[in-house]
């Protein structure tokens, strides 16, 4: 079985590679990269909810009410002046202004009498003021602050300002109002990529001192907590020490910031749901005006009151809740958010690519050590369980963790994987077959090597035969021969034991490929719903199956198709390998082109050239007219070669070169013609052993082997058989217009349990021929007429009427029909053929002796022809070719030791007694065949 082995070093290059992949590709596309993280923060943060408003913030607004009544544009100070008197009467604990006033009013607003009145208001109350300041977080130096001003602020250690986005321009309140000033904050604020506004820079250096935020210095005076209490650790929290809170009680509040200090702003809600209780600023002028003095206790009373000037129309702003917010409504959050402690941490960038390199390690590992599709359920389980895990954390835990980076290299790690396993899998398949190659060619010269030395052997028992009956020779010759006999029966046994040997470790790559092979299925087991869906696929096409390896096939073959390489479907005759073929062409991209099926081996091989590129008229006898070839006749089609396998070794080589070029020559034509063909292959024979047999050529293996489909015969879908009867029978029914006709259950338990040599075309037979036969409705298991297993196979494969006597039936002691079969069976393994039939291996070896000299005689002395008879299959006609030389070059070099024919035909009968009588005949011509005047050098080769 093909089992995955990694080492945990792959494993880490993998996941590295893919984070690094995702990282070089947040880098190059930062904006891009960025806006898709933060719309997942946005989703998170609407699946969160909206936090909770503190009822201590209160919002007075400028509404369209207050525009008609106080008009559009700037208003007077001395409105705002009225108002924070009126206010800091009520009861407000703090009151800010989001309105800059860097200078006096002009005349047509109140000249410096506005200007005064706003002072003496700011003076007697604690109000917070803005400060206008440009920052940027790649600025090189700060701008200069006012020394008016750097006495207001805190300053921090030129560590932590290192920290903090510097100022490059600071523009303050008028020198007055800043001076009266309960406290002063900016209001620098720059949405993220996307145009929201997530967050805050709680400060902002300006030299030795720090500006903090209007929403922190408006928190700080509303906890009543001096500036330079506030504690800030960037990456960590933003403190306030000794905080008094309106009930009382003193305490320190903290909230998280990020490594540049910046505050996430956690909303409220909306600003159309009024998330924060708002005032329209008329209103709260009447009721100043109008002296309703508990009224306005009751509504801003220990309050912190935030006075929005900007129109409600415009300062629009974009938050993760909505497209348009009052710039003011987005500081109330500021404030909010610490008041209620609300604030999210997020995670470092080294915990960003840390977890980023985690997930991908997790789903390379799944992918490499599980099944293929176990493992990629497993990395998306782990991708879905962490996005689960980051949308929990921003509720239970107050920590924004990373999602895009960490799925992204996740993706970016299984599809790493995937390509890493298969290439391993191509790899490892592709050494199994050169293993498989060497072993095959190993094989076939220790197979040679044997049946000479068999062969010699068998002449030794020949001369030591003679030897003893001529007493005149002597019983030192006799114990000579004895000793030579006995030596090579030891070199003998030692080539049996390295063949075994062999065998042995030929026998454990072959488990190797077929557990491969066989496990392929197993990890394609399909959901029931794609199962049944592939087996309407499949049986649209005419292939009936439920068998799991037959669908992998065709799943595979649906995802092949769509690709220009090669397809081999391998298979026994009779499993469907056409109709997957047919399959191939309809669902590739060539399927409106012609599909061209080509049976290799029922070509003839002087046709060959004529019948594949085509021939012009009048190029040969014959040629009455032009001929287009497969080739062109598949021209933009599928060209499907089937029993490939099969093909002669001068015409392997012809279709090489047109696979190799794709221009074909048509027989008597000089002009070559591009073919642009996608060829699919079939063949039931083992190429790597033709390679080593060398009755396929290597090169042409590799060009039509590209990916492989192989189709298990019937005796191993068993399953099958039921479903494909049924239909037989319906279908012939049907075809023959007889009544409705059903098989017993007998008979498809005998059905079941018949090999079915055949596969499907034998058990369609079968099924034939019981419809024909049955006398009823029904079919019984007589019907069927199998009698015994093997019954319905040729007992011989082809060639075997060549050089074979079938004398005696299928009496093995009789017929060389059978004993033919069982040696092409054990590859003319004698002693292993001896061990089936229950004989001894000298006499399985005479019979094989005669059937090569009577094959011999018939192909008229040809050594390849008479070889090729008794093989059966051509990576066996050298091994026997070797054998039958031996067997026939001995006989001609004893008849010619004889002066005459007449002797020579007495003594060879004498010295093979133990030869069939039946065989003679082609002994005595042999012998006549043979030249007395060359005596001792064995007169015609039988090689020649």
């Amino acid at each position: 079985m093909f089992v995955k082995t990694v080492s945990v070093t792959v494993l880490l290059v993998i996941a590295l590679a893919a984070t690094l992949a995702v990282w070089a590709l947040a880098a190059a596309v930062p904006q891009v990269f960025n806006s898709w993280e933060l719309a997942t923060y946005d989703l998170r943060m609407r699946w969160h909810g909206t936090g909770k408003a503190d009822p201590a913030v209160v919002l007075i607004v400028r509404d369209a009410e207050s525009d008609a009544r106080f008009g559009v544009g700037v208003w007077d100070r001395a409105l705002f002046a009225k108002v924070i008197t009126g206010l800091s009467q009520a009861g407000a604990r703090t009151i800010a202004l989001d309105f800059h006033m860097p200078a006096p009013s002009p005349p047509e607003r109140g000249n410096g009498t506005s200007d005064q009145v706003l002072v003496l208001a700011t003076g007697q109350g604690t109000v917070v003021y803005p400060i206008a300041v440009g920052a940027s977080e790649g600025a090189a130096a700060s701008a200069v602050l006012p020394e008016l001003l750097a006495h207001r602020l805190p300053s921090f250690s030129p560590d932590l300002l290192r920290w903090l986005p510097p100022a490059v321009r600071i523009e303050g309140p008028f020198p007055a109002l800043a001076s009266s000033a309960a406290a002063l904050g900016h209001i620098a604020a720059w949405p993220d990529t996307d145009g929201v506004y997530r967050r805050v820079p709680t400060f902002i250096g300006a030299g030795e001192r720090a500006i903090p935020a209007l929403g922190v210095a408006m928190a700080a005076q509303f906890l009543q907590v001096p500036l330079n209490q506030i504690e800030l650790v960037p990456g960590e929290a933003l403190r306030f020490r000794d905080a008094h809170l309106p009930d009382g009680r003193s305490r320190t509040l903290s909230v998280p910031v990020d490594a540049a200090g910046r505050l996430i702003i956690r909303y409220a809600g909306q600003w159309t749901d009024g998330a924060i209780p708002s005032l329209s600023f008329v209103h709260v002028w009447d009721a100043i005006a109008e002296g309703r003095e508990a009224e306005l206790r009751e509504q801003f009373a220990g309050k912190l009151v935030v006075l929005v000037h900007a129109a409600l129309g415009s300062d629009k702003r974009r938050t993760p809740y909505e497209v348009s917010a009052p710039g003011g409504f987005i500081l109330a959050n500021v404030v909010n958010t610490i008041l209620t402690e609300q604030g999210v941490r997020e995670a470092s960038p080294v915990t960003v690519w840390g977890l980023a390199l985690g997930l991908s390690l997790g789903a390379a590992a799944a992918i490499a050590v599980m099944p293929v599709w176990l493992g990629v359920l497993a990395a998306g389980t782990l991708g879905m369980g962490y996005g689960v895990v980051a949308f929990l954390a921003m509720p239970f835990a107050g920590l924004v963790l990373p999602v895009l980076a960490p799925l992204a290299a996740l993706a970016a790690a299984v599809l790493l994987t995937l390509a890493w396993t298969t290439r391993q899998a191509v790899d490892q398949v592709s050494r199994l077959e050169q293993d498989q190659l060497a072993l095959h060619r190993a094989l076939a010269t220790k197979q040679e090597l044997l049946a000479q030395q068999e062969a010699r052997a068998d002449r030794l028992d020949d001369e030591v035969a003679a030897a003893t009956a001529e007493v005149a020779a002597g019983a030192d010759r006799q114990t000579g021969f004895e000793r030579t006999i006995a030596g090579l029966h030891q070199d003998l046994a030692a080539a049996q034991r390295e063949e075994a040997a062999t065998r042995q470790t030929l026998k454990g790559l072959e488990s190797q490929l077929a557990a491969l092979t066989v496990a392929q299925p197993v990890r394609a087991t399909f959901p029931s719903e794609e199962l049944s869906q592939l087996q309407l696929e499949c049986a649209g096409y005419g292939i009936l199956t439920r068998d799991p390896a037959v669908l992998r096939c065709w799943k595979d073959l649906k995802r092949a198709a769509r690709s220009q390489t090669p397809i081999m479907i391998l298979g026994e005759a009779g499993t469907g390998k056409e109709l997957f073929a047919q399959a191939t062409h309809t669902f590739s991209d060539r399927a409106s082109q012609p599909f061209v099926p080509v049976n290799m081996a029922a070509v003839p091989p002087d046709l060959f050239e004529s019948e594949l590129f085509g021939h012009l008229r009048g190029s040969f006898t014959g040629a009455v007219r032009d001929h287009e070839g497969f080739f062109l006749q598949a021209h933009k089609g599928t060209l499907f070669l089937d029993e490939i396998g099969d093909l002669r070794l001068d015409l392997q080589a012809k279709l090489l070169r047109v696979l190799q070029e794709g221009v074909v020559m048509r027989v008597g034509d000089r002009k070559p013609m591009p073919v642009d063909v996608r060829v699919v292959s079939a063949t039931n024979r083992n190429l790597l052993k033709g390679i080593a047999e060398g009755w396929f050529r290597e090169d042409l293996y590799y060009r039509v082997h590209g990916i492989e489909l192989r189709l298990p015969p019937l005796r191993e879908r068993q399953g099958d058989v039921p479903l494909l009867a049924h239909r037989f029978v319906e279908q012939l029914v049907k075809q023959d217009g007889r009544s409705s006709m059903s098989l017993t259950q007998g008979a498809l338990e005998r059905l079941a349990r018949w090999p079915w040599k055949g596969n499907i075309r034998e058990l369609k037979r079968c099924v034939e021929n019981a419809v024909v036969l049955a006398e009823g409705a029904r079919i019984t298991e007589d019907d069927l007429r199998l009698d015994s297993p093997g019954a319905e196979s040729d007992p011989a494969a082809p060639g075997a009427d060549a050089g074979v006597s079938a004398d005696g039936g299928d009496d093995p002691k009789k017929s060389d029909v059978v004993l033919i079969r069982l040696l092409r069976e054990h590859s003319f393994d004698l002693q292993a053929t001896a061990a089936t039939l229950g004989w001894d291996r000298s006499t399985v070896m005479q019979r094989l002796k005669g059937m090569c000299f009577q094959a011999w005689v018939q192909a008229q002395g040809d050594a390849r022809v008479a070889a090729a008879s008794l093989a059966g299959d051509p990576g066996l006609t050298r091994l026997v070719a070797v054998k039958l030389s031996e067997y026939v070059e001995h006989l001609q070099k004893i008849s010619a030791t004889f002066p005459s024919e007449e002797t020579a035909i007495a003594g060879c009968k004498k010295r093979l007694k133990n030869l069939p009588d039946r065989y003679f005949s082609a002994v005595e011509a042999i012998v006549r065949q043979t030249s007395y005047e060359s005596l001792g050098h064995g007169g015609a080769s039988a090689g020649q």
